[in-house]
C-alpha cells in the first residue's frame, strides 16, 4: 500500500523542514489538531514517517522522548500535496451546534474565542461557513462568513443579525 500524505503528516514534515535541530513530539503541540494530549499527538505520526524513511531518529532517547529529524526523502516528499478529504454536503450535529453557538455569540457582540472543537471548526472553515483567526497557543477566534450567517439563520429559524463586536481586551 503506498504511503498516503495526510494533512497532519505534511504539517509535521513542514515543521521539521523549517528547523535545524531535531525536534521532539512535544515540539509539535502548537500544530496539533487535538486539544487534549497535544504533546503526544505527533509521536505516532513521526513513527509512520520514520517507517516511510521521511524522518529518522536523532540521538538517544531522553527524558523529553525521542528526537527526530527530516531526511532528504522527507524534504522531497514535501512537494506532495496532502490528500484532499472528500466532504459530504451534510453537516454533523456538532457542526450545527458550533454554527448556532457562534451565531448567538456574534448576535450579542461577544467575541468567540476557543481552544476546543478544533476539528469541527476546521470542517466548517473548509465549507466556507466560518473564518478562524489563529491566536497564540491553541486559541482561535471564530467568526461567521456570509454563507455561515445564512446557514445559521436557517438552523435557528430566524434571521441572524451580527452586532458590532465589543472589545474586551
Amino acid at each position: 500500500m503506498p504511503f498516503k500524505m495526510t494533512k497532519n503528516r505534511h504539517a509535521v514534515l513542514t515543521k521539521l523542514a523549517g528547523e535545524t535541530d531535531p525536534l521532539f513530539s512535544r515540539d509539535f503541540a502548537d500544530i496539533a489538531t487535538i486539544v487534549h494530549g497535544r504533546w503526544e499527538w505527533a509521536a505516532p505520526i513521526l513513527r509512520d514517517l520514520e517507517k516511510a524513511e521521511y524522518t529518522r531518529r536523532s540521538g538517544a532517547k531522553t527524558h523529553m522522548g525521542q528526537a527526530f529529524e527530516i531526511t532528504s526523502a522527507g524534504r522531497a516528499a514535501l512537494a506532495q500535496k496532502p490528500a484532499e478529504i472528500k466532504r459530504s454536503g451534510k453537516l454533523s450535529v456538532n457542526m450545527h451546534n458550533a454554527l448556532i453557538y457562534t451565531a448567538q455569540r456574534q448576535e450579542k457582540g461577544y467575541p468567540y474565542e476557543t481552544c476546543s472543537n478544533r476539528s469541527t471548526l476546521e470542517a466548517l472553515e473548509a465549507r466556507n461557513l466560518v473564518t478562524i483567526e489563529r491566536r497564540p497557543g491553541s486559541w482561535q477566534h471564530v467568526r461567521l462568513t456570509e454563507e455561515g450567517r445564512v446557514k445559521a439563520s436557517e438552523l435557528m429559524g430566524k434571521d441572524v443579525v451580527i452586532a458590532p463586536q465589543h472589545d474586551y481586551d
